[in-house]
């Protein structure tokens, strides 16, 4: 059997305006429905080392447009990104020191785009 996972690994938004760029981002995992990344939502800051097995595991973000309200900015600089990777928690703060993963969404952007990634959890 694999060796059980040692690292943990954490999910973490940032966005240059909160709910500017108007992407709510569903997150996957091995083919599992993990939580919807809303767009209004403050910065969300979540471990998902439970979701994860030893060896590679497929990431989808799927970034869905939000079209049912006027749009607050088409600016190329207004973004939402989110970022997976390996680190640590101490205290109230969460420090990625490995990003494994990075997907920004802008609000020039008007389609949906989905993006896939597989990382090795360890």
């Amino acid at each position: 059997a694999p060796a059980p996972i040692s690292k943990r690994y954490f999910l973490v938004t940032e966005q240059s305006q909160k709910g500017a760029a108007q992407f709510d981002i569903a997150v996957f995992i091995n083919s599992k429905w993990i939580r919807e990344l809303k767009s209004d939502d403050d910065q969300i800051v979540t471990e998902i080392t439970k979701h994860l097995r030893p060896g590679p595991n497929k990431i989808v973000l799927a970034a869905t447009k939000r079209t049912d309200a006027p749009r607050r900015s088409t600016a190329a600089s207004t973004y939402y990104r989110v970022i997976i990777g390996e680190g640590n928690a101490g205290g109230d703060n969460i420090m990625i020191d490995n990003p494994l993963i990075e997907m920004k969404r802008t609000a020039a952007e008007t389609g949906n785009v989905t993006e896939e990634f597989t990382i090795s959890a360890r």
